[in-house]
């Protein structure tokens, strides 16, 4: 029987493996982590860093908000970092 964790942790090696195929070179996933986000984005060459919080369900605009909000706020030395919430509206 599949878990939470199980269905999650699928869901985002999907997504991981979306991110790979559409051209980002560096797709880390945060595994047992309970902090912000599920899977780091880099792209070195551009200097684009995505923080990803993969969910199963969508997301209504105010939690979508309040997780980028928490996301947005981590640029350094010139790198272009943003969050996104990957949810049951983006398809794979």
């Amino acid at each position: 029987m599949a878990t939470n964790y199980t269905r999650g942790r699928a869901k985002e090696y999907r997504v991981r493996n979306t991110l790979l195929k559409a051209g980002w070179p560096i797709v880390l996933r945060t595994g047992g982590s309970h902090g912000f986000c599920d899977l780091i984005a880099i792209d070195p060459k551009d200097k684009h860093i995505r923080f990803i919080q993969v969910k199963n369900y969508k997301l209504d605009f105010t939690e979508k908000r309040k997780l980028g909000e928490e996301m947005d706020q981590y640029t350094s030395n010139g790198w272009t970092c943003a969050g996104v919430v990957w949810d049951s509206e983006y398809k794979e």
